[in-house]
């Protein structure tokens, strides 16, 4: 995928998590890794065509603009033209040199992790846990109830709707979760954290 430098930077800052294209085909796959030079690499989250007038507010503006209508502009198409919305972490300044490793049934690029990756992401949790646990609970419910409205996950935790979805940003800032037009599933690495700890 292609960037400008101002985008690139934003990607490095953790300004920019989605873009928006008017491809005819997917010219990106959930869990391909990019190079974006001099900047380092990220990795695809989530794929989706949908009408640009369907996508959430929210997702606009990680994607940088303000409006359907400033995309609608950006992009020289309508409110009601199909566009290619994808979702993505960025990885660090190291590029990608390799190729992917296999992917999943579902098209999802596995990353498993090494025994010590593993415990270091599960002591990262337990000092999230540290003054009220609530990880492992968190990742059981997405895990159960994927692409369920956070409105509706957040009574389980006893938080509401705000406070969850600030939560759950801390989930995918470790890779854990991937954030859908709707709710929420859990990343390759979140199902194996999750099942580690189910396992626990």
């Amino acid at each position: 995928m292609q960037f400008r430098k101002s985008q690139k930077i934003a990607i490095r800052d953790g300004r920019l998590t989605r873009t928006f294209r008017t491809w005819k085909r997917p010219q990106a796959k959930t869990g391909g890794r990019y190079n974006i030079p001099p900047y380092g690499a990220l990795e695809v989250e989530f794929v989706q065509q949908m009408k640009l007038k369907e996508i959430a507010p929210g997702h606009v503006g990680d994607a940088g603009y303000q409006t359907h209508e400033e995309v609608a502009s950006h992009l020289g198409i309508h409110l009601e033209d199909t566009v290619w919305s994808i979702a993505f972490r960025y990885l660090g300044e190291r590029p990608v040199n390799q190729p992917d490793r296999s992917t999943l049934d579902n098209g999802e690029k596995s990353t498993d992790q090494a025994p010590s990756e593993l415990e270091a992401m599960i002591a990262r949790l337990a000092r999230m846990d540290r003054d009220n646990p609530w990880t492992h609970q968190a990742l059981k419910l997405i895990h159960d109830h994927p692409g369920t409205r956070a409105g509706d996950l957040a009574p389980s935790l006893n938080m509401d709707t705000a406070t969850f979805k600030r939560q759950i940003r801390k989930l995918k800032a470790q890779g854990l979760t991937i954030s859908l037009e709707t709710g929420y599933r859990l990343s390759a690495r979140g199902k194996q954290v999750y099942r580690t700890l189910s396992d626990d």
